[in-house]
């Protein structure tokens, strides 16, 4: 009888522990990046006077990220692992033609664009 109980627990057991080992990983959650505004609305394009502006940005991520800006509109922070509070400083267009640029984020081997596009400076008119 003490056979019977030893081998009925031992199978017991061994049932147990492949019952627990089966089990199927959690599939890794697909990389995402987005950007948003303070509204939450997402963003794929910023329009900004020549006068310059300073622009709070949300992203959210569940994976590691960097941000590559135009030199006349860096971004704070460059890069990042997880959620972020970004801040776009766009410094003042001093020439009268409108410039363009592309704030573009980096994650998982894929890219999210920003188009930022600037207003050029009002010609001077003489006296």
């Amino acid at each position: 009888m003490r056979k019977f109980r030893f081998y009925f627990f031992a199978v017991a057991a061994m049932v147990a522990a492949a019952a627990v080992s089966c089990k199927e990983k959690e599939p890794e959650p697909e990389p995402a990046l987005s950007v948003s505004d303070a509204k939450g609305a997402a963003v794929t394009k910023l329009t900004v006077a020549a006068a310059g502006e300073d622009i709070t940005l949300d992203l959210k991520a569940n994976v590691p990220w960097s941000a590559k800006a135009p030199e006349w509109a860096p971004v704070t922070p460059a890069s990042g692992n997880g959620d972020a509070v970004l801040k776009l400083k766009v410094a003042a267009n001093d020439a009268e033609a409108s410039r363009n640029g592309e704030v573009v984020f980096t994650y998982a081997e894929k890219t999210l664009k920003v188009a930022v596009e600037q207003a050029g400076k009002e010609p001077e008119t003489p006296p």
